[in-house]
């Protein structure tokens, strides 16, 4: 049990790392490429805080432009995160999210958009049409359908992100949403 404990605290302490910038950058992925291979022998490529790991040593590559590792750890992630919780579990439908933005990154604008629509009814289903998660794969395919210069699409898919961001109760807290949606909808036009 001391092991797991352990291995869960380094995990924290590379992704502190990799909040303090540039300069640390080796440090997180020292830590979080060790905590990961740790995690997968003592509580199994499957467990919760392995894919956790994956995810955050995935968003640190690709956040420092390492495409091919980022690639690889996002999918090896969705596909672990499919088999244990199934296609529709919220944990599944963000890390299927983080791997299509990935693949938009990439300009796999058809890929991003296969994936983004598969996010997209699994959210509506689970978490219904206005959740701030679901609007936020919205404006996700909006800028897909933009990637695969499908501007009508594109339009369509950021008006019902507005208008979803405007139905919330708390729609003052997603005003910065607000504005990207608008600004994108205004390069449309």
């Amino acid at each position: 049990m001391g092991t797991v404990i352990t291995v869960y605290y380094t995990h924290v302490v590379g992704t502190f790392l990799e909040t303090l910038g540039d300069g640390y950058l080796d440090e997180a992925e020292d830590v979080l490429s060790e905590t990961l291979t740790l995690q997968k022998s003592e509580v199994g490529p499957h467990h919760p805080d392995t894919l956790i790991t994956m995810s955050y040593l995935g968003e640190l590559y690709d956040n420092y432009n390492f495409t091919d590792e980022a690639e690889k750890l996002w999918k090896d992630s969705m596909e672990a995160h499919v088999a244990v919780y199934g296609a529709d579990h919220v944990d599944t439908l963000r890390s299927k999210q983080h791997y299509a933005g990935l693949l938009s990154n990439n300009q796999d604008y058809e890929g991003a958009n296969k994936l983004l629509l598969e996010v997209y009814t699994g959210r509506v289903k689970v978490l219904g049409n206005n959740h701030p998660d679901t609007l936020h794969t919205i404006k996700a395919l909006a800028e897909s359908y933009y990637g695969l210069q499908d501007f009508s699409s594109s339009e369509d898919r950021y008006l019902e992100c507005l208008e979803g961001f405007y139905l919330l109760s708390d729609h003052d807290q997603h005003n910065f949403d607000v504005l990207l949606v608008k600004g994108s909808l205004g390069l449309l036009n």
